[in-house]
C-alpha cells in the first residue's frame, strides 16, 4: 500500500509540474511582450519632424501601432509606474523600456537628443504633446482621444432618431455653408475665413485652380472643427470660392478614414476602429456633410440652387 501511495504522490507532483509549465500565457495583458516586440521595431515610415508640423498625423499613426501591440496604456497614462504594485513592477520595467525605444526611434535625430533624460514612455509622450500643441484648444483637437473600440453605430442612431426618419435635416434645400464631399478635390477649402482656427495668414501660397477651372488666391491656412469627431487640418481659406469642399483624398490619406458611397448617402468611418465619423446625404447629385444631432453646420445657412453648385464644381449635367 505504501508503494502505491508513493506512486500516487509522485504522479501528482509530475502532473502539477506539467500543469505549471503548460500554463497559457495571457497575450491580452499589456505586460505581454511578443517575441517580435523588439526595441528596434519600426512603427511609422515618417519620423516626427523637428518642427512638429506632422505631429498630429504622426501621433495618430503611432497610437494605432501601439493599440495593435496593446501598449497604448504606457503612453496615455493608464499604466503609470507609481500605480503598479511590486508584483507587476518587474513586468512593467521591460515593457516601458521597449515602448520608450519605439517612441525615441520614431523621432527626428534633432529631437532624440532632447529626450535623453526621460525615463518613462509616458514622460516623453507628454513632453511631445506640450511642445507641439501649445495654444491648441480641445475643440480643435482632442489630444487625449484614443482609438475607440470597434462598435456598431447605425445611421439612425447617429442622428439620435431610432425610427430612421431624419426629419431634423431639411434635404429639400441645402445650405451654402455646408461642406460638399468631393472626390475630385485635392484640398479642403472654405470660403469662411472666420471658421478657421490656428490660422496662418500672409503665407506665400500659390493660387489654386478650383473645380470649375478658375484660378483664385489662397488668403489663409488653418484648421476647421466640424463637430466633435472631425477636425480638418490644412484647410485653404478662399473667400472668392463662396462655398466649402471636403477633399475625399485628404480624408483617406491624412486621417486614415474610409468613405463608403451608397444610394442616397455616404458614410465616413475611422478605418482602424470603424467608428462612425460622419454621414453625407446625397441631394441632386451632390453629397453634403450632415451635422450631428445638436451640432450646427460650418456657418449660418443660406439657400442655394443645386444646379448652381454643379456649375461651380464644373460638373456636366
Amino acid at each position: 500500500m505504501a508503494g502505491n501511495d508513493n506512486g500516487n504522490i509522485i504522479g501528482d507532483l509530475i502532473e502539477s509540474a506539467n500543469a505549471n509549465q503548460s500554463k497559457v500565457v495571457d497575450t491580452t495583458s499589456p505586460y505581454y511582450l511578443h517575441p517580435s516586440d523588439h526595441p528596434s521595431l519600426i512603427f511609422v515610415t515618417q519620423p516626427l519632424s523637428e518642427s512638429g508640423d506632422n505631429y498630429f498625423t504622426w501621433r495618430r499613426s503611432f497610437m494605432n501601432a501601439l493599440h495593435s501591440k496593446n501598449k497604448a496604456s504606457f503612453v496615455d497614462g493608464t499604466i503609470g509606474k507609481s500605480e503598479i504594485d511590486s508584483l507587476n513592477l518587474q513586468s512593467w520595467i521591460p515593457c516601458n523600456a521597449v515602448v520608450l525605444s519605439w517612441v525615441t526611434d520614431a523621432l527626428a535625430k534633432e529631437l532624440q537628443g532632447s529626450t535623453a533624460h526621460v525615463e518613462t514612455a509616458r514622460e516623453i509622450w507628454t513632453d511631445l504633446e506640450d511642445r507641439f500643441t501649445q495654444g491648441i484648444t480641445p475643440r480643435v483637437y482632442d489630444l487625449k482621444r484614443a482609438i475607440a473600440p470597434a462598435r456598431k453605430s447605425s445611421i439612425s442612431s447617429y442622428y439620435g432618431n431610432p425610427s430612421g426618419n431624419m426629419a431634423s435635416s431639411n434635404f429639400s434645400s441645402k445650405a451654402a455653408d455646408q461642406c460638399v464631399i468631393d472626390t475630385g478635390a485635392t484640398n479642403h477649402i472654405t470660403h469662411n475665413i472666420e471658421s478657421l482656427s490656428n490660422m496662418a495668414s500672409g503665407l506665400n501660397i500659390s493660387p489654386i485652380q478650383i473645380p470649375n477651372g478658375d484660378t483664385v488666391a489662397v488668403h489663409a491656412l488653418g484648421w476647421v472643427a466640424l463637430g466633435k469627431r472631425l477636425t480638418l487640418e490644412q484647410v485653404l481659406g478662399v473667400p472668392e470660392f463662396h462655398f466649402n469642399l471636403l477633399s475625399v483624398s485628404k480624408l483617406t490619406r491624412d486621417l486614415n478614414y474610409a468613405l463608403t458611397f451608397l444610394s442616397g448617402f455616404c458614410v465616413i468611418q475611422d478605418l482602424p476602429s470603424r467608428m462612425l465619423i460622419g454621414v453625407g446625404k446625397e441631394w441632386n447629385g451632390l453629397y453634403y456633410l450632415e451635422p450631428m444631432k445638436g451640432e450646427k453646420a460650418l456657418t449660418s445657412s443660406n439657400l442655394v440652387d443645386a444646379n448652381l453648385w454643379h456649375r461651380r464644381l464644373g460638373h456636366y449635367q
